[in-house]
């Protein structure tokens, strides 16, 4: 898996999120389902105790491959009214293969204010 570590999102604009998901051997997944979710407010070590509160317009998005560029996709905008600005974001991504769960993973997001 190749991806970023943390990631800045954009009220107002179109933001996107590209994910290169990959099997233990390094082999390219191209037929998992997808989803990301931003989170405020979710804890970043007892995500259990604290879950956050999923942003409006960026809850279970699911994300599509593209076959020329072998990565997930997806895009999405959202207001400011509901995602203040600041750092205390997490984006979630969720990959499965059929009913099994084949990743997750949790990356530190923040949300920059465009003056848009």
């Amino acid at each position: 898996m190749s991806v970023q570590n943390s990631f800045t999102f954009y009220p107002n604009t179109v933001n996107e999120v590209d994910w290169t998901l990959t099997d233990v051997s390094g082999n390219m997944v191209n037929n998992a389902s997808m989803v990301l979710t931003l989170y405020w407010g979710r804890d970043r070590i007892r995500p259990d105790l604290v879950p956050g509160i999923a942003v409006p317009n960026v809850s279970n998005v699911t994300m599509g491959f593209a076959s020329q560029t072998n990565t997930y996709s997806a895009q999405f905008t959202f207001s400011p009214s509901s995602a203040p600005i600041g750092g205390d974001y997490m984006l979630v991504v969720d990959a499965t293969q059929g009913s099994s769960p084949i990743g997750h993973w949790e990356r530190p997001s923040v949300v920059i204010d465009t003056g848009v």
